[in-house]
């Protein structure tokens, strides 16, 4: 039998307050006032649409990697290849909750003019839920979006394979 959760002891907070709160934290860091709109937008819809592990939770883990110097706060994401229906992003370390929704708008423009875009994206830090990046598809129609990040990490031992599950 589980024990119930006392609630009685927990603060709400709106999500206009912590939103503003968090966008203070990520500029306090350092972090442009465009960028922590944008990171905390994708940080803010995992919790309101119930993906608690990569919301909220997650902005000690950011501030700490900003901390110590493992994101870029001025990154210039460069195309590293390009062909018609493929794409591939250099994120120059930037804080992958930026990174992310630049590539899925690339990934919309390109897929406009062939019907798919396969879009990849190197040298960025964790992205956040990638299910926030699909729901701003400015259109979708006829259109189908992928995310099946692999990644080498660097941390917590050097260049260690990681494959995520598939994201529709």
């Amino acid at each position: 039998m589980m024990a119930e959760l006392d609630m009685s002891d927990r603060t709400r907070v709106s999500v206009d307050a912590m939103r503003t709160l968090m966008e203070r934290l990520f500029i306090r860091v350092g972090v442009p006032a465009e960028d922590a709109a944008t990171a905390v937008e994708v940080l803010v819809f995992s919790d309101v649409h119930g993906i608690d592990s990569h919301g909220i939770p997650r902005m000690r883990m950011y501030l700490n990697a900003i901390a110590a110097g493992r994101v870029n706060l001025h990154p210039k994401i460069t195309v590293v290849m390009e062909g018609p229906a493929t794409l591939t992003l250099d994120g120059d370390q930037g804080l992958g909750l930026v990174v992310a929704p630049f590539a899925m708008r690339r990934a919309i423009e390109k897929a406009k003019e062939t019907g798919w875009c396969t879009v990849s994206v190197r040298a960025s830090n964790h992205l956040g839920t990638r299910a926030y990046s699909k729901s701003k598809k400015e259109d979708s129609s006829g259109r189908i979006g992928v995310s099946e990040p692999l990644s080498v990490r660097r941390n917590p031992c050097p260049r260690s394979y990681h494959p995520s599950p598939p994201s529709w």
